[in-house]
């Protein structure tokens, strides 16, 4: 039984919630404008952007690399590409020089 297609659909599912978590940090602009707040406080508009990622979204992107990981393991670990790379190597060394 190969692993290759749990690993694959759990890298497609890792990726699909980094979308939607993505698409649900950021609010609508309207939200932006909605109320002025207390006096003194910034507006929405006035405050400094989101320059960084939050917890949330490094917890997102760990997920995804673990599991980018997981396939790439078991592409380079199943029987196809290590024949592919035995024989670049056979190859390479029956070469004359």
């Amino acid at each position: 039984m190969s692993l290759l297609p749990t690993v694959v659909s759990l890298a497609a599912m890792v990726a699909g919630c980094a979308v939607l978590a993505h698409g649900l940090a950021r609010r609508p602009a309207e939200d932006r404008h909605a109320t002025p707040g207390r006096p003194g406080q910034l507006r929405r508009e006035d405050r400094p952007g989101d320059a960084g990622m939050s917890t949330a979204e490094y917890a997102v992107g760990t997920v995804a690399a673990v599991a980018f990981a997981g396939v790439l393991y078991a592409v380079v670990s199943s029987s196809a590409t290590h024949d592919l790379i035995m024989s670049v190597v056979r190859r390479a060394l029956t070469l004359p020089f």
